[in-house]
């Protein structure tokens, strides 16, 4: 990561290895606005060097790991399931939510 000068020592004094937001977002399998949603909720460790948003890759790969080990729930409405068998108006598959 390239940092503008005055930004430099922060990066001497990390210890830990750190990636972007588009990285976690890829990492993680989410998007770029989930992540920024999980840093403010804590769910991943972060912090601002200058204008950029770095994530420790550790915290990343917890929530990772987190997720894929949450069974997902699939929210169906019967009375939109009904109507999809006796019409063609189209409505969509169920949803899958955590």
């Amino acid at each position: 990561m390239i940092l503008a000068p005055e930004h430099e020592a922060v990066r001497a004094k990390q210890n830990f290895s750190m990636i972007s937001v588009a990285q976690a977002a890829e990492l993680i399998g989410i998007t770029r606005a989930a992540v920024y949603i999980a840093i403010k909720a804590g769910n991943l460790d972060a912090q601002k060097i200058g204008n950029v948003t770095v994530l420790d890759k550790a915290s990343a790969m917890k929530l990772r790991d987190r997720r894929s080990q949450t069974p997902k729930t699939v929210i169906t409405d019967s009375s939109s399931a009904n109507s999809a068998a006796s019409s063609a108006d189209g409505a969509g598959p169920p949803i899958a939510m955590e």
